[in-house]
């Protein structure tokens, strides 16, 4: 990737003594990097953050599938399904577990008040996710592209089939809300008031029940007012740059991956075209099955086309592609299957981030006995495998008293 001619140039904005004018200090070099250094290669991304990244998307879906879900049985099982990554394999570690789950259950269950019921569930799952740190950091430092495979799935799955039947529902919602329609009628009054006044146009005739002494604009002139001189400057300093880096990134996308921007495109106008037909036939489709169908399809492509980036393994990228295909699939036909209201269904959510955790802990597992061979089925169990050394030490003095009892008779 070509430099900017920039590339080597400093840019230390002048400020007055005393540090004034911070701010603009600050201003100019956001607009420095935006003009002159952003076609420069990105930076490393380091491994701490790309865990950062996958603790904090795991916790943020956990703690909220946990509001929306209010079961105190899920949290409390899922805090024993961490709980496990921290335990050897042994039967003592089954014990220690359900002694650990009984005393959450009784604390959750009576000791706390019903209106702290669910901030102990969230304590739960939130211990439960530091529990599996040890795994994804073993994760990301042996199979990278297995890390960032489930990661990339659970993304999609959650903006797929989480984020966007909120978003068909609640959005039009709120576009259509009587609440919303006031709010911006109030503020554009507002700012044609005030623009009205600092031209000296002449004064800017208020609607009716809006104008000045009546109830509402006693109740809400102060903060509206504020919000109407602050919003041109907010969509100025952050609408302005945010559009610009993401044309930016659009472009950076056309010329270095416009295979991947073809196959998205091309998905997309294939899927409008079988709704189209299907519309012109008569055959009723909803409109979240085939948003679902279209973003789920989207995912699978982006994924494809990034795995080639850091691909070395191409039988390994296949399989792993053939996988997270296989996944959407499913998660599709079960979401499609089980009757939810709003075409939101939390426990399904909840079961592909249980089902990811599970990934990581075999592939942990299958990791921490050299990574070599194949799988088996103790590598499928959350709890963390021991050591071969140790094992062997356990055994050694049983072996060590067999082969020495004949000795023993002889000397006798």
């Amino acid at each position: 990737m070509e430099q900017s001619p920039f590339s080597g140039m400093e840019f230390i904005a002048r400020e007055p003594a005393g540090g004034q004018f911070h701010w603009r200090g600050t201003v100019l070099r956001c607009l420095h990097f935006l003009t002159c250094r952003i076609c420069d290669p990105p930076p490393e991304v380091p491994d701490t953050a790309r865990l950062a990244l996958a603790f904090g998307t795991f916790l943020a879906s956990a703690v909220l599938l946990t509001a929306v879900l209010r079961s105190w049985v899920l949290s409390v099982a899922y805090c024993g399904l961490g709980l496990a990554r921290v335990l050897p394999t042994r039967r003592s570690s089954l014990a220690k577990i359900v002694v650990v789950l009984l005393l959450a259950s009784l604390v959750v269950r009576c000791l706390c008040p019903p209106s702290w019921e669910l901030c102990a569930s969230i304590c739960l799952v939130a211990l439960s996710e530091l529990c599996w740190l040890g795994s994804l950091r073993k994760v990301l430092d042996g199979e990278f592209d297995v890390f960032v495979s489930i990661l990339f799935l659970f993304l999609g799955v959650e903006l797929t089939f989480g984020f966007c039947p909120l978003f068909m529902h609640w959005g039009p919602l709120m576009v259509d809300s009587r609440e919303v329609h006031h709010a911006v009628r109030v503020v554009a009054q507002h700012a044609a008031r005030a623009a009205g006044q600092h031209s000296n146009t002449g004064e800017e005739q208020p609607a009716p029940g809006v104008g000045p002494g009546s109830e509402q604009e006693s109740e809400h002139a102060g903060a509206f007012l504020v919000l109407s001189r602050i919003l041109p400057l907010v969509l100025l300093l952050v609408g302005v740059p945010t559009l610009s880096f993401v044309a930016l990134v659009y472009c950076w996308m056309f010329e270095h991956m416009s295979r991947m921007v073809q196959a998205v495109a091309v998905t997309f106008v294939l899927w409008m075209v079988l709704y189209a037909c299907l519309s012109l036939l008569h055959v009723p489709v909803s409109h979240d099955t085939i948003g679902k169908a279209i973003l789920g399809t989207v995912c699978v492509v982006m994924y494809h086309a990034f795995s080639q980036l850091t691909c070395v393994d191409w039988h390994a990228a296949r399989m792993r592609l053939c996988c997270v295909t296989g996944v959407f699939l499913v998660v599709f036909l079960l979401d499609q299957a089980i009757p939810s209201g709003d075409h939101f269904c939390p426990p399904l959510l909840f079961g592909v981030l249980v089902a990811c955790k599970l990934a990581y802990s075999t592939w942990a597992n299958f990791l921490e006995e050299g990574g070599v061979g194949q799988f088996c089925a103790k590598h499928l169990l959350p709890f963390w495998p021991v050591p071969r050394m140790a094992v062997e030490r356990d055994a050694m003095p049983e072996a060590s008293a067999v082969d020495n009892a004949p000795l023993a008779r002889n000397y006798i």
